[in-house]
């Protein structure tokens, strides 16, 4: 899994520092049609994974990785 595309890293760096937007569009959209035809691999596969918290907690979502539950914490509430 250690791909890459030189010319695509090119195109995305030089897009990170270009302060035009039309212009950064177009970088990065060249850019996601390089690693687009290349495309190196393309998951086929979900781990089956429960999420159980209370009602009174708003926000947790299922991460489709496998970083754990808390990975979007910041943006939990709970409710009285």
């Amino acid at each position: 899994m250690n791909a890459c595309d030189k010319k695509a890293s090119a195109l995305l760096t030089k897009a990170k520092f270009t302060a035009d937007g039309t212009e950064r569009a177009n970088l990065l959209n060249k850019a996601e049609v390089m690693l687009a035809d290349d495309v190196w691999s393309v998951p086929v596969f979900s781990r089956p994974a429960y999420l159980i918290n209370a009602n009174k907690v708003k926000g947790v979502l299922k991460n489709p990785t496998q970083q754990g539950s808390t990975w979007n914490s910041e943006t939990w509430s709970v409710t009285s």
